[in-house]
């Protein structure tokens, strides 16, 4: 038996991780949050968006994410060491064993782990809750990720066996036993995962299908609890008394501010009214910028946005159609006039960051580097596809008898300005009709999620590795979150990448990793269920007076650490 004491160092490839202290220069008193200096000990942290839930195995966007970490703690935790490198450290659990085919791990909660009610945090809790996470009547969202490393979890998600045969079980009050199909060296980073931390039992039985929805039915373990939910607005959060590292919560007060359009969150940066915020404006970068009051970083991020066809819609069946529109705009031309640049065009969907072993993909990955480009080559004429694909359909061939409705992800107005540019841009090359249809990013996402749109924007941002079958898996029919139920990607060519997506996720070897990454992108770029357009950047900025505040993109923060500084 190996005993293994946090913290252990969480293994990535990503580079240009900054952890950042305050840097004097600004008097935490001018303006915002900072007046009264650092004694109030209270930071406004910007969301773009408001949760939908916080019920933990539930939460699927950015937004439920972030606002849910500060509430909930898992069994590890993740965190920046002084060279800027992520590392797992503890958690709900002080420390784990682990057997020597590293297939059992047992895991030692903290002693004096308690919920924000001050009742034991117990192994009975843990068993619980990954149970919740695997339970077919409650259909988390996020519970694929760990369905190929625990023992029987796919067979319980699947409701082929009783949750009581999940691969984990309380040895004893504080020790929880895990059980996987095979060694797995991700296993770990995922435990730091949202709908892998920790809930009452007794709370959320008592709560029902009412727990995360309100302020009255949340409760967790982690260094804060949620004091106040306006909706669509703002979460206010305080310290958790019964926090077990309650000395490393320096913060009285956190609060989520919901500012989604660029102009409203500038203004809001250029009063000091937001200690800490994303932006990536060009209109707005220099101006916030030039005050000096705010330290800037900028980091690529394991994330790419792509446009989603429904291939049940009798326009969007056929495969020559799906793929004109997605060689029908100039990637390029979208980033520099909609964006000014500030992404980056996609032609793959395996973001430049991307590692095959110690290798960039972007280095090994070879013509599925730019994938799109390949296939361009072979269709040079986007329009005669898209003829060539309404005939085969039944649709005639007269472009201008084609409409197609494109459902967006939000109604910001970047969003709006994106969505004419994409309407005159196909309709221009292609002369379809695209109709334009505003939604609210969480009404996009349900409609989305059953299946009732025909062209939508989505997106997706791994938020722990930099293995490319973190994307790749996606699209595979069964499992996939953009898989057969929301995409109905069907035939022979969706059986065959369904083949490598699955294979890919069971075995750890670099060389048959790399051949089955170039055997499987090429069949989803080309067949076009899904289309890539952008990769991200995360562009952050966090005021002078603020210390301990780490960036990167694989981590959620929590708050511990964080505090004000004085002059």
């Amino acid at each position: 038996m190996k005993k293994k004491l946090l913290s252990l160092l969480l293994v990535t490839a990503m580079t240009g991780a900054v952890a950042l202290t305050g840097c004097g220069g600004k008097d935490a008193g001018e303006g915002g949050s900072g007046e009264g200096g650092a004694g109030d000990q209270e930071v406004i942290f910007q969301l773009t968006a408001d949760a939908a839930t916080l019920d933990t195995i539930q939460t699927s966007t950015m937004a439920d994410q972030r606002s849910a970490a500060p509430i909930y703690e898992g069994l590890l935790r993740r965190q920046l060491d002084d060279e800027g490198n992520l590392i797992l450290v503890p958690g709900a659990a002080e420390s784990y064993d682990v057997n020597d085919d590293e297939t059992v791990y047992t895991f030692h909660l903290q002693p004096e782990g308690k919920f924000s009610d001050g009742t034991p945090v117990t192994a009975d809790d843990v068993v619980y809750s990954w149970r919740r996470a695997f339970d077919p009547d409650l259909a988390s969202p996020q519970s694929w990720q760990l369905q190929d490393m625990v023992l029987n979890a796919k067979e319980c998600f699947e409701g082929e066996k009783p949750l009581e045969e999940l691969g984990i079980k309380a040895v004893d009050e504080k020790t929880v036993e895990v059980t996987l199909t095979s060694p797995n060296p991700n296993f770990l980073t995922v435990l730091t995962f949202p709908f892998a931390r920790i809930v009452s039992k007794e709370f959320v039985e008592s709560k029902g299908n009412k727990f995360g929805s309100s302020v009255d039915d949340i409760m967790g373990s982690g260094p804060f609890k949620l004091v106040q939910w306006d909706t669509g607005s703002s979460m206010v959060f305080e310290p958790n008394e019964n926090y077990w590292d309650k000395e490393n919560v320096h913060l009285k007060k956190l609060t989520l501010q919901v500012v989604a359009e660029a102009s409203t969150l500038a203004q809001a940066l250029m009063g000091k009214e937001i200690d800490i915020a994303e932006l990536n404006d060009t209109d707005w970068n220099d101006q916030v910028d030039a005050l000096g009051y705010y330290e800037v970083t900028e980091v690529p991020q394991m994330s790419t946005y792509f446009f989603v066809f429904n291939c049940d819609k009798p326009q969007l069946n056929n495969w020559k159609i799906r793929l004109a529109l997605a060689l029908g705009f100039d990637r390029e031309k979208y980033n520099d006039e909609v964006f000014d640049g500030k992404y980056i065009p996609a032609y793959s969907f395996l973001p430049p960051i991307s590692t095959v072993g110690d290798e960039l993909w972007t280095d090994v990955g070879g013509d599925s580097v730019d994938g799109l480009k390949t296939i361009a080559e072979k269709y040079p004429d986007p329009k005669a596809l898209l003829i060539e694909g309404m005939k085969e359909a039944g649709l005639g061939e007269d472009p201008s008898a084609l409409t197609i409705k494109y459902t967006t992800l939000g109604t910001t107005e970047i969003v709006k300005k994106s969505a004419e540019w994409m309407k005159q841009e196909l309709e221009s090359n292609l002369g379809i009709n695209l109709s334009i249809e505003l939604t609210e990013w969480n009404v996009a996402y349900d409609l989305i999620d059953a299946s009732d749109y025909e062209m939508a924007f989505g997106g997706w941002n791994v938020d722990s590795g930099t293995e490319p079958m973190r994307f790749l898996k996606l699209f595979e029919q069964t499992e996939g979150y953009y898989g057969g139920e929301k995409v109905h990607w069907t035939g022979e060519k969706s059986e065959e990448y369904s083949k490598y997506a699955i294979e890919m996720q069971q075995i750890f070897d670099p060389d048959r990793l790399l051949e089955l990454y170039k055997l499987a992108e090429p069949l989803v770029l080309e067949e076009a269920p899904v289309t890539p357009v952008y990769f991200t950047k995360q562009r952050t900025l966090i005021a002078n007076n603020i210390e301990g505040y780490q960036v990167h993109p694989f981590l959620l923060q929590d708050f511990v650490g964080v505090k004000k500084t004085a002059e």
